[in-house]
């Protein structure tokens, strides 16, 4: 599949998989039916009706009062910079949550003699936050945990590939969870050679990294790109109880996840 067609953009967008394959065969059809979207997509019907919902909801799909109904897609221009200036939105909203928690956490962590240490430090820069992975993976003592999106796969195999091998051959144990589709399929297989245990998480977005039962990286972007960017952010939580938190969450999950082979 091209890298410039409107599913793959709705997807590096943060589109789910069905909404992108609605939205590419309402882009080709221009105006369809159900009927004539289930030919195109193979989706079931009742997803699509689902997902049609969703997206007329959004301003994203219009409704054409016809018998039967059918569905027309707003200019795609259009769809895509809603869609960013969503996602920008809700990146925003994240970083204010962030910020207004390590104030919370700030007086309360030090009057605790146990986590008197702990420290949270904002990263910006791809590069600044390649060399911190590098950094922490180098001291990890057991295990790497890390949830990843989409294009995760296409970020390892370029930019830490090499550090992560190393790291299972001093006997570390490396668990991921990320969606795998068609997309980063030929990637995550790359991966699971070099002997990380893959686990497939659908429609999951987020960018996390776990170091043992110590450090934290929490990774937010304004772009869906398989390549980190000087847009990246990243949140560095050096705390044993919060990671031991993130741990426990991402092992109940990671437990009840479809393993990749």
């Amino acid at each position: 599949m091209e890298s410039n067609t409107p599913y793959i953009i709705a997807k590096e967008l943060g589109f789910t998989n069905s909404e992108a394959k609605v939205i590419e065969a309402l882009y080709h059809l221009e105006e369809a039916t159900v009927l004539q979207i289930y030919h195109r997509t193979k989706l079931d019907k009742a997803e699509i009706y689902r997902t049609l919902d969703k997206l007329n909801s959004k301003g994203i799909v219009e409704i054409i009062l016809d018998f039967p109904k059918k569905y027309k897609l707003v200019p795609l221009n259009e769809v895509f910079k809603r869609k960013l200036r969503e996602e920008e939105d809700r990146i925003k909203r994240l970083n204010e949550k962030l910020s207004t928690l390590l104030l919370e956490l700030s007086p309360s962590l030090s009057k605790t003699d146990n986590i008197i240490t702990d420290k949270f430090e904002f990263i910006s820069g791809g590069d600044n936050i390649i060399k911190l992975q590098y950094k922490l993976l180098k001291n990890c003592k057991k295990v790497v945990r890390s949830v990843l999106d989409v294009y995760g796969p296409f970020r390892t195999i370029g930019y830490t590939k090499s550090i992560v091998s190393e790291v299972i051959k001093r006997g570390i144990e490396v668990r991921y969870l990320l969606p795998v589709d068609s997309i980063n399929y030929e990637q995550v297989k790359e991966l699971i050679k070099i002997g990380i245990d893959v686990r497939n998480l659908k429609d999951i977005k987020s960018r996390i990294m776990m170091v043992d039962n110590t450090d934290s990286l929490l990774i937010t972007s304004n772009t869906f790109i398989p390549r980190y960017s000087k847009d990246d952010k990243a949140l560095w939580i050096r705390s044993t109880i919060l990671t031991q938190t993130l741990v426990q969450m991402f092992d109940f999950i990671y437990e009840r996840a479809e393993k990749v082979i």
